[in-house]
């Protein structure tokens, strides 16, 4: 059976052009489609790249879309990608990108990436309008990141700094990072794995879930739950609604833990000294090592030293169980 004539020369523009885009990878451009959650997308609205000479301070405010932030060695600066997808809706008043400020610029080691919505002076999304996604690629491991988005998630993954990433929609994913971190979600979850340094996550009604970090950690959600697995540090963990589960590797200078309606489950180290103060409507101490003399079990209130008693734990809830057991 004979090829159609027009099919046959698609496919050998296909075979002429494969080559080319392979070379073009193999240079250590800029990629589509990065990092571990893998956004893909076709060609970047707008693309420039930055070039520092001492850490990068970087800061990415963005309507209704993704932010994702990693590391590019092969890069020799900044580089900072904008997409824009523009879906249709009946509710969306086909408002067009005029609508919009879009704004790139640097001062130094300063970068700014933004958009703004021109008619309402504010940082606002309609259902059905357009989404802006950023993709940042650094080509060093520090770097001080100030991320916000309106309504999407926010991906960081393995740098050192100040960061403060915050948005009011949509998931935070923060790994390998150290430094003082502070990340806010009013309705999303947020996730906090191997990273180091002051560490806060604040939450209204998503859940906090942080594994293998160490140093300060405070972590807070009104009606989430907080679960933190493998630390080690000081841990002050919050919530109104929510259970809290905490797992130490190591505690240094003390615990606190407090919910009101949720339920508190703390697993620390055998080999150390703890002065526990507990209150809750019930208890499970069953693997510690207790004896008559060093517990003071009262309703609502126990208080009890093991060994040497030097690092403080409160645990406290209204309504909700408590269990603590060493390793």
């Amino acid at each position: 059976m004979r090829i159609p004539c027009n099919i046959s020369i698609v496919l050998a523009a296909a075979i002429l052009i494969l080559p080319a885009i392979l070379a073009k990878s193999a240079l250590g451009s800029p990629v589509a489609q990065t990092g571990d959650r893998g956004i893909g997308m076709n060609d970047p609205y707008r693309s420039e790249l930055f070039r520092v000479r001492g850490v990068p301070s970087i800061t990415i405010h963005t309507l209704a879309g993704e932010i994702e932030v990693i590391r590019n060695p092969e890069l020799q600066g900044v580089q900072v990608d904008l997409y824009v997808d523009h879906s249709f809706s009946f509710w969306s008043r086909s408002r067009s990108l005029d609508d919009y400020r879009i704004i790139f610029q640097q001062s130094g080691n300063q970068i700014v990436a933004s958009v703004e919505d021109i008619r309402s002076g504010k940082r606002v999304h309609y259902p059905g309008s357009t989404n802006f996604t950023f993709i940042v690629q650094i080509p060093g491991d520090e770097a001080s990141l100030n991320l916000r988005s309106i309504n999407g998630d926010i991906s960081v993954k393995g740098f050192s700094g100040n960061h403060y990433i915050q948005n009011h929609a949509g998931n935070l994913y923060l790994e390998n990072v150290e430094g003082e971190v502070r990340a806010a979600s009013t309705a999303g979850n947020i996730e906090l794995l191997d990273s180091e340094g002051v560490l806060f996550a604040n939450s209204i009604s998503g859940s906090i879930y942080v594994k293998g970090a160490k140093g300060e950690i405070r972590l807070r959600s009104i009606s989430g739950n907080v679960e933190s697995r493998n630390i080690s540090g000081t841990l002050v963990a919050a919530s109104t609604s929510g259970n809290i589960y905490s797992d130490f590797r190591n505690v240094t200078q003390g615990i606190h833990l407090e919910t009101v309606s949720g339920d508190l489950e703390l697993i620390i180290p055998g080999r150390l000294g703890y002065s526990v103060d507990a209150r809750g409507s019930e208890f499970d101490f069953q693997n510690l090592d207790l004896t008559i003399h060093n517990r003071d079990f009262r309703t609502e209130h126990t208080s009890f030293v093991l060994r040497d008693g030097t690092i403080p734990i409160h645990v406290s809830t209204v309504s909700g169980r408590i269990k603590i057991r060493e390793r």
